[in-house]
């Protein structure tokens, strides 16, 4: 198996780091919305 360069590793660390973040906030988002459309979905009669 390689291993990349350290060098190249950290090049990309905070890229790869960045894109974490932003998938933790787009799912957050995403089911922060379903759950509001969902109420307002049960709170209507």
């Amino acid at each position: 198996m390689l291993m990349p360069r350290r060098s190249e590793l950290q090049k990309l660390g905070p890229l790869f780091q960045v894109l974490a973040y932003a998938a933790l906030i787009l799912s957050s988002i995403f089911s922060a919305l379903m759950l509001f459309f969902f109420v307002i979905e049960m709170a209507s009669p």
